[in-house]
Order: C-alpha cells, then structure tokens, then sequence
C-alpha cells in the first residue's frame, strides 16, 4: 500500500514501543483536538515525533524563570492574592514554552480571566467548609492547566 502525496509516512513504532507509550494507526492531520472532544468510536490524531528528538525536552533557564516568578509573586502580594490566576498563567504560559515533545514545542493556551472565575469558586467552597474543599482544588487546577496545553504547531505535531 502506497502513501498518498499529501500525507507523511508512517512513523517507525519502536520508538513509542520502548517508551511503553501506546501506538495507534495514524489519521489525517487535523486542528487541536483534545480527548474530551472527541466523539466515541473517532481515532484521536498521533504525534508525529521528529526524528532523533528527545521524547521530552524543556530548554527554560534560570535568568527567565527568576523574572517570571518574580513578576508572579509582586502582581501576588501587591493584589493581596486576587490576581493570582494571573500568576499562574505567567508561570504556565514560561513552563510550556521551553517544553518540548517528541520535538514539537507545546503552548499554554488557559487565560487569567478563564482561570479566575474558576478560582474565586474554588476559595468561597475552601471557605464554606472550613478548608476541607481544599483537597479538590489542586485536581481541578491541574485539569484546568492540562487541558490548556496543546502542540504550539499542531498541523506538524499531529497526524
């Protein structure tokens, strides 16, 4: 069987194999899709991995990521913690910039205000129950913040 002109060969799947990462048959390329909109029986896009790419790499340094803290802790204090979704997403939005996988470089697409309404839910439910709610804050945050990354080029990413 031959590979149409406009769509890639298939990539080897050794190198998924050996990282005990699941390998499907490869679909065409689509727009970001994301595992909660896809519809039952639909085969989820594969990564196309860059070949000779490290499956993770992160390429941030230690002179950004003291200016993005830093910036996060004074809009932090100087907001007296109300504008701390807008520290998250500094932090995030540097975090998956220098994070690359199988070679394509990802992208934080979550926004303050998305996060914010979000967040002031999350407080008044720690404070109704006297700080129990806490335990289920850090889940949804970190469901909210994966959900909000994606591949930065998904047409090269994904096939």
């Amino acid at each position: 069987m031959s590979t149409p002109v406009n769509q890639p060969p298939h990539p080897d799947p050794a190198p998924f194999a050996a990282a005990g990462v699941p390998f499907a048959t490869p679909v065409p390329p689509v727009a970001q899709v994301h595992p909660g909109q896809a519809h039952p029986g639909q085969a989820l896009p594969v990564v196309r991995p860059v070949p000779g790419a490290a499956m993770y790499r992160f390429d941030g340094g230690a002179a950004s990521w003291f200016g993005v803290q830093l910036l996060a802790l004074l809009v932090t204090v100087c907001t007296l913690g109300i504008c701390f979704p807008w520290a998250v997403v500094m932090v995030y939005r540097w975090q998956t910039k220098h994070t690359l996988l199988f070679g394509h470089r990802l992208r934080f697409t979550g926004s303050a205000w998305g996060l914010f309404g979000q967040w002031i839910k999350w407080w008044l439910l720690t404070v109704i129950t006297l700080g129990i709610y806490n335990f289920w804050v850090y889940p949804r945050m970190t469901r909210w913040i994966v959900e909000h990354q994606c591949f930065a080029e998904p047409e090269l990413a994904l096939q």
